[in-house]
């Protein structure tokens, strides 16, 4: 947060060796650690913007190792993330629950794997966002990861995860050599998936996540939009 708040001026010999320090802590076996080190990153970019290049190969590539391992630890049943996801919809769009059938799953999230896996998302976003032409060759394998959150049982993770796509596709809409093609298609294809669970997610903060990120995707990239992007954004408001 010091980096962060002074911005100009700071050591680099302190930055380095900070930066070590939270390197050790974002491989560290204690998830806590981890988001610590994630968070610390995620300001760092904000100061060094494509300063932070040189790292990205590590980096990227450590966040998204996070967040498809650490999967397995939300649940302390051993159900399956697809198994939870399909479980939890079930239960919410039964509208009329038998009271006879008593199927109690408890199912407990672990607040420090979901704290850490929040902090990794937050990293992508501020990563894309501040260093987006040393991201650029990471940037399908952070969408893939990202797109699967977006259809995580757990409604922070989901909604974190929605509001990181229009971060995500910065990096795809600067001025390095990329086919216009490729940003108005790849946009059109975030639209549609905020559009969705606009209207399908059942979960209204993640729905009110999505108007946001939508709004923001519409009002930050006009240029990227193609003709029925708009015609949908419009049917939809």
């Amino acid at each position: 947060m010091i980096f962060h708040s002074v911005k100009e001026g700071f050591s680099e010999d302190h930055v380095e060796r900070a930066m070590g320090a939270a390197r050790d802590l974002a491989i560290s076996e204690e998830l806590d650690q981890r988001e610590t080190g994630f968070s610390f990153f995620t300001n760092l970019a904000g100061v060094m913007k494509e300063n932070m290049g040189s790292m990205m190969d590590d980096l990227v590539p450590l966040l998204i190792e996070h967040m498809s391992t650490c999967d397995k630890k939300l649940l302390n049943d051993g159900m399956s993330q697809e198994n939870l996801t399909s479980h939890i919809l079930n239960t919410l769009k039964d509208e009329d629950p038998d009271e006879d059938e008593d199927e109690d799953v408890l199912i407990n999230f672990s607040t420090v794997v979901i704290d850490s896996k929040k902090a990794a998302i937050a990293c992508l976003a501020s990563l894309s966002n501040n260093c987006p032409e040393s991201f650029f060759p990471h940037l399908k394998d952070a969408l893939q990861i990202i797109m699967t959150e977006t259809d995580s049982g757990h409604m922070g993770i989901r909604s974190d995860a929605i509001s990181c796509l229009p971060h995500l596709f910065s990096s795809a809409n600067h001025s390095f050599p990329i086919p216009h093609d490729f940003s108005v298609e790849l946009l059109d294809g975030i639209l549609k998936l905020l559009e969705f669970h606009i209207v399908e997610d059942l979960d209204k903060p993640a729905a009110a996540k999505s108007c946001i990120a939508l709004v923001v995707s519409v009002k930050t990239y006009p240029l990227r939009l193609n003709l029925g992007g708009l015609n949908n954004v419009y049917v939809l408001i």
